[in-house]
């Protein structure tokens, strides 16, 4: 579909308030009494059958009785009203509405039917619905507030900002706009998505990647229903060069359902979501003052740490080391450290600065009247005005010249730890992965059903039938055969070539190296007989069924890495590279994207391993030709599979500087 048009819907320039009345505690009142204290330019037209007048004004016993038609429908009436409400609105012509009321999907199954009524009706018109269950949108450059959001009772006025933040709970958006405006800044756009009937999150951020007055895009995000649809939009803001910050709640650490396999702990739910945001430039914060600090480090075309040391500047000696060492606890290299007792001399030692990657004034200590306030504020402006490197600042509660540097694009921050912390998760964001383009998977269609049917449910595919996949598919596979007497495993051994692996094959186990199912270096036809003997005398004592045993030829070569796939149940395939054979889940070195990936891409996947520094190490002639292209075929294999949930990982792949060859191999379905 094209995208939609949401400029009347964010910025209207008439406003119906359907269900509004003198009655306290009415929502549709007190967004007419908020829209008059801030001053909206447009027409407000209040609608309500049973009254002549709502707040001094006019009111109109239905939306088709006013003297034209508004732009936005602000519909404040009680959920069983609704449906008939947005009938009324698209029959008299209106495009756009929000619906503030709850009681719907997110309350009972009669709330869903409801919710299902209302998306049926809208989507038959193209109506743009925001919510339901939601406060509303407000407009600061207008000022426009369609909310009944109640930290506005308490704000003067509307300062206008770079930041628009879009939020799945209206009370967190809440919380964001009255500390911004605390802060001396204020927002762009305040957008509460609610139960994202019609518009989603996704809508939002396309309509605010081409807002010229948005430099920002704040999100608290509790997650999406469409991923395709959310990395779309992502990727258009990336587009149009704008920041986003986002706040994601109600992310699991582990995937249960490949728990069985070192997959699920290595690609977990939170995980997938952290790869998708270093693909797109998103920085993650972790709480609503982080959410804040992060945005506003960003807006008014502030630039970010440059690659240096960060110069620290301090008015005490005691907070200066303070400064010092939570830099340094945080990982941020130190260049010059200077004390300076005067704000006079504040501006020739920001000058000295120059040339760090970024700069921290450490002055939350600081006690000076007025006029110093003001010498200190001039100092840290002119300093960022003239292309000095980004100044973090922690400065005093109650700064005198707080206003006087927001009103420059200035943020201070009430302590030394928010200014540090935003620092450190500003860094080497200079340069954001870029997204590489997706393979395109081959136009063969691969022979999934020899492993299991695209309809099973669950189990486990045994390494054998995953190795012979593996290898029909086209990927190195080391050799091997399956025995099931000490006498099969001696001569199988003469033809795969000792030294060899020998391991226990049962869909019981996984893994075997715990169970002491796995034998490993069997040198010769003898070891390798009484390697069987021992491996099924272990599966007895166990219990445990074995089917067979794998007897393969042992790679050479130190260098192991593990390469997995499952599918997102949010954003389909995706594919992961990390440390691999015992070091897997020690080390938790993985790196994720989504399937398929290019040799490049996936080249950029190894650079991006801590291991991979190890790996040159162990062998200095690798290369990463022979990993990437490996990692690139499975990756079009397992965006192939046919199955709704899964886990596919081969651990270890043996890399030596000429080849990467599969070693072990698990599927895992359901």
């Amino acid at each position: 579909m094209p995208p939609r048009d949401l400029r009347r819907l964010l910025s209207p320039q008439s406003i119906a308030v359907v269900g509004a009345s003198d009655q306290p505690g009415n929502l549709g009142g007190r967004v007419i009494g908020y829209l008059r204290k801030f001053g909206f330019p447009g027409e407000v037209w209040p609608v309500n059958p049973r009254r002549d007048t709502v707040a001094g004004e006019k009111c109109y016993a239905a939306v088709d009785h006013l003297p034209a038609v508004p732009d936005l429908a602000l519909i404040a009436v009680g959920a069983p009203l609704v449906l008939d409400a947005v009938r009324d609105c698209i029959e008299a012509g209106i495009r756009n509405g929000i619906v503030l009321a709850g009681g719907f999907a997110e309350l009972d199954a009669e709330g869903a039917r409801r919710q299902a009524e209302l998306i049926a009706l809208c989507a038959r018109s193209g109506f743009n619905l925001c919510g339901p269950n939601t406060v509303g949108i407000i407009d600061a450059w207008a000022p426009m507030t369609a909310s009944f959001a109640s930290h506005l009772i308490d704000l003067p006025q509307l300062r206008k900002g770079t930041i628009s933040l879009v939020s799945q709970s209206g009370g967190t958006a809440a919380v964001v706009h009255a500390l911004a405006e605390r802060a001396g800044f204020g927002l762009r756009y305040l957008i509460s998505a609610g139960n994202e009937a019609v518009l989603s999150v996704a809508d939002y951020l396309r309509a605010l990647a081409h807002d010229p007055h948005t430099e920002v895009i704040g999100m608290y995000l509790e997650g999406t229903r469409d991923g395709a649809d959310f990395i779309d939009a992502l990727a258009e803001v990336r587009a149009a060069g704008k920041a986003v910050v986002i706040l994601k709640a109600g992310v699991a650490e582990v995937s249960a359902r490949a728990a069985a396999a070192h997959t699920g702990s290595l690609a977990g739910e939170a995980k997938v979501w952290s790869a998708l945001f270093d693909e797109y430039g998103v920085v993650p914060v972790h709480s609503l003052l982080e959410l804040l600090d992060t945005a506003l480090a960003l807006a008014h075309g502030a630039s970010l740490p440059q690659p240096g040391p960060v110069g620290i500047l301090g008015l005490g000696d005691f907070a200066t080391g303070v400064a010092e060492n939570l830099c340094r606890q945080a990982g941020l290299p130190v260049g010059r450290v200077a004390v300076v007792d005067a704000a006079a001399r504040l501006a020739p030692a920001l000058a000295e600065m120059r040339g760090h990657g970024a700069v921290l004034l450490e002055a939350s200590m600081w006690q000076g009247g007025d006029t110093d306030a003001a010498t200190l504020a001039e100092a840290m402006i002119g300093f960022g005005q003239s292309g000095g490197a980004p100044l973090f600042a922690a400065l005093p509660a109650g700064f005198a010249a707080h206003d006087r540097l927001a009103a420059a694009g200035l943020p201070g921050y009430a302590e030394t730890g928010r200014a540090v912390s935003t620092l450190r998760r500003l860094s080497g964001r200079t340069v954001p992965y870029v997204p590489q383009e997706p393979a395109v998977p081959h136009d063969r269609q691969y022979p999934w059903h020899e492993l299991a049917p695209p309809e099973a449910m669950s189990g486990v595919v045994t390494e054998y039938e995953c190795h012979r996949f593996l290898a029909r598919a086209g990927l190195p596979v080391a050799m091997g055969e399956l025995v099931t007497t000490a006498q099969q495993a001696a001569d199988a051994g003469i033809r795969v070539g000792f030294p060899v692996a020998m391991k226990a094959i049962s869909a019981e186990v996984t893994h075997r190296a715990a169970a002491g199912l796995l034998a490993l270096g069997v040198a010769d036809a003898a070891d390798a007989g009484r390697s069987f003997d021992r491996i099924k005398a272990r599966a007895d004592a166990a219990g445990v069924t074995l089917d067979a045993v794998y007897l393969q030829h042992m790679e050479e070569g130190e260098v192991e890495i593990i390469v997995s796939a499952l599918r997102d149940p949010v954003f389909g395939v995706v594919v992961t590279c990390g440390a691999g054979g015992t070091a897997t889940e020690l080390l938790d070195d993985v790196v994720i994207a989504r399937a398929p990936v290019t040799p490049e891409a996936a080249a950029a996947m190894l650079e991006r391993l801590r291991y991979t520094a190890v790996a040159r190490r162990l062998d200095p002639g690798l290369t990463l030709e022979p990993m990437a292209a490996f990692i690139a075929a499975f990756s079009q294999l397992a965006a192939s599979a046919p199955w709704a949930s899964f886990a596919l990982e081969v651990n270890p792949v043996k890399w030596s500087a000429d080849k990467a060859v599969a070693v072990d191999g698990l599927l895992v379905i359901g």
